[in-house]
């Protein structure tokens, strides 16, 4: 079923985005209030490159507290 959705087999229902298999049903939730966040998405795409070594940071790298 996964590979159906990847190849473009099964469309997505209509203003949904996210995918989920459910005791093997595919279902379509609704997106969450975290994933709508750009906040939270610059520093994903921000760890994510200097996980890969990327040398250019996402711009709000300077507002991220650092660990």
């Amino acid at each position: 079923m996964l590979a159906d959705l990847a190849l473009g087999r099964i469309a997505p229902t209509p203003g949904r985005l996210y995918a989920s298999l459910v005791k093997r049903q595919l279902t379509w939730p609704e997106t969450s209030d975290l994933a709508k966040r750009d906040d939270v998405m610059n520093n994903l795409w921000s760890d994510s490159a200097r996980m890969v070594g990327l040398a250019t940071p996402a711009a709000n790298d300077e507002e991220k507290p650092s660990t």
